[in-house]
C-alpha cells in the first residue's frame, strides 16, 4: 500500500513538472530618485522594479505595454510585469499592473537588457501614506505633485537605475527532485519502523 502511494506520488510530481512552464527568473531592477531640488525638504528615495522573465533581456530595443507580446515585435507581455515600489520623501507608491488607467504603468523601455523608461497612466499612482500625493513618471522624469493646505506644487526630478539583479526561482524539475527526496526519507523511515516493529514481534 505505501509502495503504491509512493509510486502516485512520483508520477504527480513527474507529471507537474512536464507540464509547469518553466518561467522561473524574477528580475529586480533598483531605482534611485533624485533629489528634485537638489535642497530640503525634499529628499528623494528609492524604489524596485520586479519582473517575472524566463532570463535577462538580451541586447537590442524591448518594451512593456498593455496587450503587448506579439512574436517578434520587441515586446513583452504585459503579465510580465510584477510590481513597481518607490518611497520618495516619506511617500510610499505601489504600481501592480499595466494599462492604461491612472494608477498603472502605461510602458516601460529597456535598451540592451538595462531599463531606460518609465511611464505612469492618468495622473500618475496615489501614495498609501497621504492620498494628496501622486507620483508621475515620465521616461527619465519624475513629477511629485504635493497638495499643501490651501496651495498646490509640481516638483520635477529624475530617476537612474540599476543593472538588473537576478533571483532565481526553483524550476519544476527542481520541485520534482525535492519531492522525490522527500518522499524517499518517509520510505526509510517507513522501513526502519516496520523493522523495529517486527524485531520487537520477535
Amino acid at each position: 500500500m505505501f509502495k503504491s502511494c509512493i509510486r502516485a506520488f512520483v508520477a504527480v510530481g513527474l507529471i507537474g513538472a512536464a507540464v509547469v512552464p518553466a518561467k522561473a527568473v524574477v528580475v529586480d531592477y533598483n531605482i534611485t530618485f533624485a533629489d528634485p531640488d537638489n535642497s530640503g525638504p525634499l529628499t528623494g528615495g528609492s524604489g524596485v522594479l520586479q519582473l517575472n522573465l524566463p532570463g535577462l533581456l538580451g541586447s537590442g530595443f524591448t518594451q512593456i505595454y498593455p496587450g503587448s507580446g506579439a512574436p517578434g515585435s520587441g515586446t513583452l507581455p504585459s503579465s510580465d510585469f510584477m510590481s513597481l515600489s518607490a518611497t520618495i520623501d516619506g511617500y510610499s507608491f505601489l504600481f501592480t499592473s499595466i494599462g492604461n488607467n491612472a494608477g498603472q504603468i502605461a510602458s516601460l523601455q529597456f535598451n540592451n537588457g538595462l531599463l531606460t523608461d518609465i511611464e505612469t497612466a492618468g495622473a500618475g499612482g496615489t501614495s498609501s501614506t497621504n492620498s494628496n500625493e501622486h507620483l508621475q513618471i515620465h521616461g527619465s522624469n519624475f513629477d511629485q505633485l504635493q497638495a499643501y493646505p490651501g496651495t498646490g506644487a509640481n516638483f520635477t526630478g529624475t530617476f537612474t537605475v540599476a543593472a538588473p539583479v537576478v533571483s532565481a526561482v526553483p524550476e519544476p524539475s527542481t520541485w520534482a527532485m525535492m519531492l522525490l527526496g522527500f518522499l524517499g526519507l518517509s520510505f526509510m523511515a517507513y522501513r526502519r519502523k516496520q523493522s523495529d516493529l517486527l524485531l520487537g514481534a520477535a
